[in-house]
Parts: structure tokens; sequence; C-alpha cells
């Protein structure tokens, strides 16, 4: 089964959500966010929401953008070192 990561919370990650099947809300194993406290717990739906620092630490098959900042956190992520084949954008946002 493909491993999923999602990049933001907030709108983007509820239309998510809302309108993925749930066999494929289920490859979703990790959720990125910058705003996540490192110290603290925390989870959407009961998958883990991670700081970018842990996301060595999961193994993915690529990572969906859900958040409106696409092309910041493309390039965030490229400078972290996830290859840009393996990174997408929730096709919905492209035009919000």
């Amino acid at each position: 089964m493909q491993k999923i990561g999602l990049f933001g919370l907030g709108t983007g990650l509820d239309l998510y959500f809302s309108l993925v099947p749930k066999f494929e809300l289920a490859k979703v194993s990790f959720i990125v966010d910058n705003s996540a406290n490192i110290e603290k717990e925390r989870t959407y739906e009961n998958i883990p929401i991670i700081c970018i620092e842990q996301l060595e630490r999961y193994d993915f098959d690529c990572i969906i953008i859900t958040s409106r900042h696409f092309i910041q956190i493309y390039n965030q992520l490229i400078l972290n070192g996830v290859p840009g084949e393996q990174i997408k954008v929730f096709p919905i946002l492209i035009n919000f």
C-alpha cells in the first residue's frame, strides 16, 4: 500500500478529508505542519501531526500539499531533501 504524507492544517486539509475516498485516506500516515509543536503530541483524525524536522523519521511515497501556500511549502520540502517527484498539490487548491 502506498504511504502518503500530507502537509498543511486548515481548510485545505478539511477539504481533503471530506472529498477523498476513505480507502485513500487510509494511506495517510502523517501530517506535516509548520506550526506543529514538537513537545506536544497532536493528531488529526488519529493521524500524527509532525514538524518538518521530524519528516526524516517517516517512510513515504509522496507528500500531498493541502495548503494554499503550496509554492512556499514545495520549496521548503525540496530544501529538506524531498525529491520533487514525490511532492504533489491537492488539485482543488490550485484555483483557491
